[in-house]
C-alpha cells in the first residue's frame, strides 16, 4: 500500500524532486499491529477497496522496511484527524503564540 519501504525508491524520489521543482516531505505512518489488522479486516468486509493487504501481509511486512531516519513518524492509531495534526505539526511547526505579532 504505497509503503515506500525500500530506501532505493525513497532515494530516487529525493533525487528527482529538485528536477521537477518539487519538495519531498517524508512521513512514515505507523500504528499498532492489532489496530492495523482490525482496519484491514474492516476494509475487507466492506469490499471494493483497491488494497490487496490482508492482516497476514501486514504482519509479514511489519518491520521489513529499510531504516528511514529522515522520515517524520506519525502514529495513525487515533485516526486521520489526529495523524494530520501530528504530521503538520512536525513538518511546519506553528510558531509559539508569544512570538506572533
Amino acid at each position: 500500500d504505497a509503503s515506500w519501504s525500500a530506501e532505493p525508491w525513497r532515494a530516487r524520489a529525493r533525487e528527482l524532486a529538485p528536477r521537477r521543482h518539487a519538495d519531498v516531505i517524508e512521513i512514515r505512518c505507523h500504528t499498532a499491529a492489532a489496530q492495523a489488522a482490525r482496519r484491514i479486516r474492516r476494509r475487507l468486509a466492506v469490499g471494493g477497496d483497491a488494497s490487496d493487504a490482508t492482516p497476514e501481509i501486514a504482519a509479514k511486512r511489519a518491520g521489513a522496511e529499510d531504516p528511514w531516519p529522515g522520515a517524520v513518524d506519525v502514529d495513525t492509531g487515533r485516526g486521520p484527524a489526529e495523524a494530520l495534526v501530528q504530521a503538520l505539526g512536525r513538518i511546519a511547526p506553528v510558531p509559539a503564540l508569544s512570538r506572533r505579532r
